[in-house]
């Protein structure tokens, strides 16, 4: 061994360490999400920033508002003001959304009914607010009994205002009939009062249900509620689509002939169903249903998996993210555009099997299309994607199908859109040295040309950076020169090191190293602000984070090339990063970690099973 570490030498020392370096790395309020205003004199900016502290009773995680308000002569920006609410914005809020004249803003909030029931506990609130006059209505949702459970912001859940402004939409539970025991107890509750349908011995009868974080739901549904008063009513949908679950809901274009209509995505309700979150590939479509006719067709095409669609500004175009159905989960997909007035479906942007190089690898944007997302003049639409072992933002002209990276190349990092409003586009930025921050970005969407020259990104927030060094390696697998089209396919590693180095007898004093491969698999690890590795850092540990063959960012070449060798192949990628970084790093090779959680625990479990002389302990 080549030296003791801390936690040898004093247990009870390093963990207090560790604390210290926690809270640091996590104690910082970080932007989750944003709404842009840009007027002629200033921008606005609300976010919510999300911080950790200790003392919370709520998983550690204290939430609260924020407002940024810049001054703007054309392009430039001054330094914003800063308005922070200074108390917890209500963890009971499910859904948000600010109207498309950003005059009202509408949420959705649940509270725990007085008396318990059977079905959904929950009560829910829509709440419309003038952002002018401040004054508020307030409808309660539960009060209809129209349906159950709403769902939150997610796979499902959205609630999108109609050009109007005088209707919303949302996602809830279908409606299901009220159950009783044979055998009641005096501590049950009477659901024979009113004349709702009550169905004896049912109380404990299994529902198939969407899975992990969405066991609620079973069978979801639209809801529309006008909500002005004197117009007020919760109606459910009717699409006649009996076994399909509907979420991601839009208003849709207007026809002369049919009216109003919605657009949105519908998941086949196949038996078993085995979770849906992190299984992009279940079968859906893209449907429209008129409200005047009650008339629903579909759009997409048939054996693929959607999501995301979005109306352009002119409500000629919609485009939606696909990839094929059934194959690997987080495959490369596809940028969809429909015709409105010709109902006619084309390929925007196409699956890329490999990209040498720095060459666009592909689509893998599986937090989809931002509600606001398309260009003043309806030409381009941006939203991030994995390139590799970084995030960035895109933007693709949906006619041509160009895309342009509006990250910069020399800023390696993870970039979010968040909002875009009059062609100025609001991002956040983080890397591993340097926590969340928000920037603004001009752009001029005149074409391909005139956006990739757009590259001034304006900080709008700052952190202090950490004392933290990292790079991206570019690796190949130890099977390349045995040929085989897998070993043909390059993968990534990302080393982090602290930039304190310690010294012992005037020399440099090795470090311990904890390698990290990524659940999923189809999945990757961006070059972004993590906490866990921050604080890894700050307490001498180095770290590697692998993306191996698999990974999602990478093209579809390497999502398939893991398949029928998994364990094979992935778990020789992380040896040979962890080898190249003891050869390349001062690491103390009696103190060589591996941890990883999901299909990572599984890789942690083959390499000290395959390696065992070479790691001295694993977390998974």
């Amino acid at each position: 061994m080549e030296g003791s570490w801390a936690w040898e030498k004093d247990l009870n020392s390093f963990q207090a360490s560790a604390r210290s370096a926690w809270l640091e790395t996590t104690g910082i309020g970080a932007p989750t999400n944003g709404h842009l205003f840009v007027g002629e004199d200033d921008i606005v900016i609300t976010s919510q920033t999300s911080q950790s502290l200790y003392t919370s009773d709520d998983g550690c995680k204290v939430t609260s508002d924020c407002t940024l308000r810049a001054r703007r002569h054309g392009q430039e920006v001054s330094t914003p003001e800063v308005f922070v609410s200074g108390m917890d914005v209500a963890k009971s809020c499910l859904l948000s959304s600010y109207s498309p004249d950003n005059q009202y803003l509408a949420q959705i909030s649940t509270t725990k009914k007085s008396k318990p029931g059977d079905g959904d506990d929950d009560c829910y609130h829509l709440v419309v607010t003038d952002r002018r006059t401040q004054s508020a209505t307030y409808i309660n949702l539960s009060a209809q009994k129209s349906h159950g459970a709403i769902c939150p912001a997610g796979q499902f859940g959205a609630l999108a205002w109609s050009a109007d402004c005088t209707k919303l939409v949302y996602v809830a539970d279908a409606k299901t009939a009220n159950t009783k025991s044979y055998f009641p107890s005096s501590l049950d509750v009477d659901t024979d009062a009113g004349s709702e349908e009550v169905s004896v011995g049912d109380e404990n009868l299994y529902r198939n249900n969407w899975g992990e974080q969405l066991t609620k739901f079973h069978h979801t549904v639209l809801v529309v509620v006008h909500w002005r008063a004197g117009e007020q009513s919760v109606k459910v949908v009717d699409t006649s689509l009996d076994d399909i679950s509907l979420g991601q809901p839009i208003w849709g274009p207007v026809s002369d002939s049919l009216g109003e209509s919605l657009v949105f995505v519908g998941w086949k309700e196949e038996s078993p169903r085995v979770g849906l979150i992190y299984c992009t590939q279940r079968p859906s479509n893209v449907y429209i249903h008129y409200l005047k006719e009650s008339m629903t067709e579909s759009i997409g095409r048939p054996n693929k998996s959607v999501h995301s669609p979005n109306l352009s500004p002119s409500g000629d175009k919609l485009v939606f993210l696909e990839q094929d159905a059934r194959g690997p989960h987080h495959a490369c997909g596809r940028l969809m555009v429909y015709d409105c007035i010709n109902q006619k479906l084309s390929v925007s942007v196409d699956v890329v099997g490999s990209a040498p190089g720095s060459e666009f690898p592909g689509i893998f944007s599986w937090s989809g299309l931002a509600s606001r997302c398309w260009s003043k003049n309806g030409r381009f639409v941006f939203f991030e994607t994995q390139w590799r072992s970084e995030q960035v933002i895109v933007g693709v002209d949906v006619t041509t199908g160009d895309v342009v990276r509006l990250a910069p190349a020399l800023e390696v990092g993870g970039w979010a859109f968040l909002d875009i409003d009059d062609d100025v586009v609001l991002a956040r930025y983080s890397n591993p040295c340097t926590p969340p921050t928000l920037r603004i970005l001009f752009v001029n969407a005149k074409s391909a040309a005139t956006l990739q020259r757009c590259d001034h990104w304006i900080p709008m927030t700052t952190r202090r950076s950490l004392p933290i060094e990292y790079r991206i390696v570019d690796l190949v697998p130890d099977d390349y020169k045995q040929g085989g089209a897998s070993s043909k396919i390059p993968f990534q590693a990302i080393f982090y090191c602290p930039v304190k180095r310690e010294e012992e007898g005037g020399k440099r004093k090795a470090h311990p190293l904890i390698v990290m491969p990524h659940g999923g698999p189809h999945s990757c690890v961006p070059a972004s602000y993590s906490a866990f590795i921050a604080a890894s850092c700050l307490l001498g540990f180095y770290t590697v984070v692998v993306n191996y063959r698999g990974s999602s960012g990478f093209g579809q070449d390497s999502i398939l090339s893991l398949l029928g060798k998994v364990g094979t192949n992935d778990t020789n990628d992380v040896q040979v990063a962890a080898r190249c970084a003891v050869d390349e790093l001062p690491i103390d090779t009696a103190n060589v970690f591996i941890h990883g959680g999901s299909h990572g625990g599984f890789l942690c479990a083959h390499a000290i099973g395959q390696f065992p002389s070479f790691y001295r302990a694993t977390c998974m």
